[in-house]
């Protein structure tokens, strides 16, 4: 599933970029805001289309943050660059990069980032059709308390519809 949100540089995407541009310069030499500002641009660029062009800097920030022990923005951004590969259309990379995030917190107890790992292998598996697999990711979606955040309530409800279309059970 290939999913693109605007496919130029023009309007809020132009507006956004160069704001994240603008607090690049203003945190130069932050390198923990450098690195997180790197990561967020990157997916901008997916929401236009152009991720291709931004793949390496995606690694270089979340591999950069980790080398910082800031393990939890690390994290974040490999949540982040699923995102951004599924909306290059590349699931298998999307699947990569959350089974990573959950390697990064495995021990934590950050109910938040579970939760959205849990969410977001699913998506990812069902982009791929691996329909065994994603009914047991969809199945432990609800193992968690689920987190007061709307984007995790779309992508759990989605998770089932998709699941459900897959397999014809529909209602």
């Amino acid at each position: 599933m290939r999913i693109l949100v605007g496919d130029d540089y023009s309007g809020v995407f132009r507006d956004v970029i160069d704001r994240c541009d603008a607090l690049a310069r203003e945190t130069a030499g932050q390198r923990t805001a450098e690195l997180a500002l790197r990561g967020c641009r990157a997916v901008l660029m997916a929401m236009t289309g152009r991720y291709d062009q931004e793949r390496s800097s995606m690694v270089e920030a979340r591999t950069g943050l980790a080398e910082l022990n800031v393990g939890g923005f690390a994290a974040y951004l490999l949540l982040l660059e699923a995102i951004a590969e599924t909306l290059a259309g590349n699931a298998v990379s999307a699947e990569r990069a959350v089974r990573e995030a959950g390697s990064m917190i495995s021990e934590s107890s950050d109910r938040w980032y579970l939760a959205f790992i849990h969410v977001d292998l699913a998506h990812a598996l069902l982009a791929q059709n691996r329909r065994p697999e994603a009914t047991d990711a969809v199945a432990r979606i609800d193992t968690l308390p689920a987190p007061c955040d709307a984007e995790w309530v779309i992508k759990r409800h989605t998770a089932r519809a998709l699941l459900a279309a897959q397999t014809g059970e529909p209602e």
